[in-house]
């Protein structure tokens, strides 16, 4: 009896007992793309896609060991066998086809203009094997989109004005913009081919650059080149309104309603006499009033008065005004 006790225990320890069914050999397929975005670019067709992380055995894949991108008609019905076997196979290869990887790969567009395409990618381990294709993706081909020509920039008192050419008569535009070397970010999608950006801050340099699209397709045209420009601060403040003037015994006597501008520092007071040119009487005032004491008795002087800003910018005079000094 114990022997037998020994030698089971014996088996138990050396594992003996039923031995399970092998398990099938780990083919290292790679995932398909699930995310093929395709879009025309100027004369190029931009397939963008993700690599796969993981392969069909539910394991982290390992590597890549190429990638097909196919390129075909589409046809209505259409018919993967056909399209599969036709078109046009781009194969590509490298160290940047690692898993997880964000690719982008450009075929011409100009050879397929007009036509309708259909796009995918396939991934194939390095055992040469795949999985199939990824979610295929169809674009109307056209002529390409011209680039546009760098924007031109012109300081405005609203803001910064951007004017452009047109490229063609159905297209819509973006406007990107950077600041201090930022990165470009979109500012604005219109029909027209001017823009006012009244957000800028004066003193600051800006970029911008123009793209062109076709609304409701995904095509669209190259960036422009760049424009830089640093608005500056060099508009006035609006001219003063209601100036009054009444002759006194100390002198005429001018008073005026401040302009609203936020950065009003002053104002400046302008004489004539006769046909005689104007001339700065009083400079550099804070308060919307002043008495001119140098006039003669019975001589009649015209009067006008400017707001200035903080930087020194002058704005319009305003509208005359005039008296007779006292005799």
């Amino acid at each position: 009896m114990r022997q037998c006790v020994a030698a089971a225990l014996l088996c138990l320890v050396a594992g003996c007992g039923y031995v399970g069914d092998p398990l099938p050999p780990q083919l290292h397929i790679p995932e398909p793309v699930t995310d093929l975005a395709v879009i025309q670019r100027g004369d190029a067709i931009v397939a963008r896609f993700t690599l796969p992380t993981m392969n069909t055995d539910g394991l982290l894949l390992r590597g890549v060991g190429r990638v097909q991108v196919r390129i075909g008609e589409g046809g209505d019905p259409f018919n993967l066998d056909a399209w599969a076997a036709g078109g046009e196979a781009i194969d590509f290869s490298g160290d940047d086809l690692q898993p997880g990887t964000v690719l982008e790969r450009t075929i011409p567009a100009r050879p397929r203009a007009g036509r309708e395409v259909v796009l995918g990618v396939s991934v194939f381990g390095h055992t040469g094997k795949t999985q199939g294709w990824s979610n295929l993706v169809s674009l109307r081909v056209r002529e390409p989109l011209q680039t546009p020509a760098p924007p031109r920039a012109e300081n405005d008192l609203a803001g910064l004005r951007l004017a452009w050419e047109s490229v063609h008569a159905e297209a819509l535009y973006r406007v990107y913009r950077d600041a201090e070397g930022g990165m470009p970010v979109l500012a604005a999608t219109i029909p027209e081919v001017e823009w006012l950006d009244d957000t800028i801050v004066r003193g600051i340099a800006y970029r911008y650059r123009i793209q062109a699209f076709f609304p409701g397709e995904r095509v669209e045209s190259e960036m422009s080149d760049a424009v830089m420009f640093t608005p500056e601060d060099t508009f006035g403040p609006p001219a003063p309104e209601d100036v009054r003037v009444v002759a006194a015994e100390s002198g005429i006597a001018l008073t005026w309603a401040p302009p609203a501008a936020e950065d009003l520092a002053g104002f400046r007071v302008y004489r004539a006499t006769g046909e005689a040119d104007w001339e700065v009487v009083a400079d550099g005032l804070t308060e919307p009033a002043y008495t001119d004491r140098q006039v003669e008795a019975g001589q009649t002087y015209r009067y006008a008065v400017s707001a200035l800003d903080r930087s020194g910018n002058e704005g319009d005079r305003s509208e005359p005004v005039s008296a007779a000094a006292l005799q």
